[in-house]
């Protein structure tokens, strides 16, 4: 994703045109972010947010303390750095970054219903910015992962339409629906239809998930549970029957369901992401190629 990363490095130097003195501010953070050094350059930023700057100024450390945090994978804090900022206070230039920003991070972060409150609150002013076309491709995606093919489908011709000369749109949105074909878009698997099959046949919601091992492997270990169960007993073995045997059945029948919820859950999430794979990632190449 270079035009997420070329955009990492462009907001960290988002400020305007600045004073001698701040330029000394920021040159260690600076330095050390551009030599690789992000924990460092973090803390650096972090020195300068809490030392007492103007507010643009404390918008760039905080820029710089996310793309840090970015670099480290640490999206969750990124995302809480940058909603400790008031925005209000700061030129647009430097408030659209921050609003983007906050858009990205919240998408790496997997939080995409985050991501799709905050772009329509945020709307009138991206449509107006340089964040348009880019802030478009994270609604897209966001609208995929959250399995809203209708609007995902609307998202991505706008940002067809944006990325793209308008001789070459009609044929890249014609190629992204052979990608993204909603009418062959995966059925998900219910986590209570299958906490139900499990509570009538043990293991048979794993197989309605889409897991034959797993359901098998339940079922049998079921039937050995209560067959020992049912040994001991015929042997007068009752504390042993009852603890080793329907104390363990009863372990393994309310795991067994809660273990068919969450395959269920996997199996969802794994026919989502095969399904918009291609398409996301046909659209990530657009955007390389218009940036």
């Amino acid at each position: 994703m270079n035009w997420i990363v070329r955009y990492c490095l462009i907001l960290i130097f988002l400020c305007g045109i600045s004073t001698g003195k701040s330029q000394d501010v920021f040159h260690q953070a600076d330095s050390l972010f551009m030599a690789g050094e992000f924990h460092q350059a973090g803390l650096a930023y972090e020195w300068i947010i809490y030392s007492g700057t103007t507010p643009g100024q404390e918008a760039r450390a905080v820029l710089g303390r996310v793309q840090s945090f970015k670099k480290l994978s640490l999206f969750d804090q990124a995302g809480r750095h940058l909603d400790q900022v008031n925005i209000f206070e700061l030129p647009d230039s430097m408030r659209v970054a921050i609003i983007y920003e906050t858009l990205l991070v919240n998408y790496l972060s997997g939080n995409y219903q985050e991501v799709l409150s905050r772009f329509l609150m945020a709307r009138p002013i991206l449509q107006k910015s340089d964040f348009h076309k880019d802030s478009k491709l994270i609604q897209c995606l966001s609208q995929m992962k959250s399995g809203q093919w209708a609007l995902a489908s609307i998202s991505a011709e706008s940002f067809i339409e944006l990325s793209a000369p308008p001789e070459k749109a009609d044929s890249l949105i014609t190629q992204f629906y052979t990608l993204f074909d909603t009418l062959q878009s995966p059925r998900f698997k219910n986590p209570k239809t299958a906490r139900i099959l499990s509570m009538i046949i043990p293991g048979s919601g794993q197989v309605y998930s889409g897991y034959l091992g797993d359901g098998l492997i339940s079922f049998s270990l079921h039937l050995l549970a209560l067959s020992g169960a049912g040994f001991a007993f015929s042997q007068g073995l009752f504390i042993t029957g009852w603890i080793g045997g329907f104390g363990l059945l009863q372990k393994l029948y309310f795991g067994g369901i809660q273990r068919a919820a969450e395959l269920s859950e996997q199996k969802s999430r794994l026919n989502k992401e095969i399904f918009i794979q291609p398409a996301s990632a046909y659209l990530l190449g657009i955007a390389e190629m218009s940036n």
